[in-house]
């Protein structure tokens, strides 16, 4: 397999496409997609160098996947990708606590992985509220707003429909907002689709 220049964590194989395989890897997590001729090559692999590995589940109508912390779930030919549970610890900020900072940054970083992981929608906001070194009350209130709105869709996420693989076309979104933050400095937002 060869490393992607894009990620470390990410391989794909190399030469034979009927042994196709592309590997994730977050932690203590890894995600397959594969061939059964690959996936019967790596637990052959495994077993001579005397790995151990816990047992592979495969995603179907049936069994969800758990993944880096979210799930994975298939209706059809159609895959969806929603938080496990983090969500459920996500609180509005007590305006008015004297620990209003501190719960200021553990909702932002409870918000943001949902947001990294399933939520790109509630990026933008969570990246201006990551700014912020000493919050104000209208900093909080801003910031709740974004909050209450995941409280609400914990089961939104991204939604896989299948393509014509010999019609797809890479699709890049770059845009920026010019001296938005308040540094002047300025945020930049991408979407990269495969699409037809």
């Amino acid at each position: 397999m060869s490393t992607s220049t894009y990620d470390p964590c990410l391989l794909v194989t190399k030469g034979n496409h009927n042994d196709f395989g592309m590997v994730g890897m977050q932690t203590d997590d890894t995600l397959m997609l594969a061939t059964p001729q690959f996936s019967a090559l790596e637990i052959q692999n495994l077993e001579e160098a005397g790995f151990r590995s816990k047992p592979k589940t495969t995603l179907s109508r049936d069994a969800p996947l758990e993944f880096n912390g979210c799930t994975l779930t298939m209706t059809g030919s159609e895959i969806t990708l929603t938080q496990k549970g983090q969500g459920a610890k996500i609180e509005s900020i007590d305006t008015n606590a004297k620990d209003k900072q501190q719960q200021y940054v553990e909702q932002r970083a409870r918000g943001a992985y949902i947001a990294s992981i399933c939520q790109p929608e509630a990026a933008f906001d969570l990246s201006t509220a990551a700014q912020a070194q000493h919050p104000d009350k209208q900093q909080c209130i801003e910031l709740n707003k974004r909050l209450k709105w995941q409280i609400s869709n914990l089961q939104r996420g991204l939604h896989y429909l299948p393509i014509d693989l010999s019609a797809a076309q890479l699709m890049i979104f770059v845009d920026g907002s010019f001296a938005n933050n308040t540094d002047l400095s300025s945020q930049l937002g991408f979407i990269i689709m495969l699409t037809n």
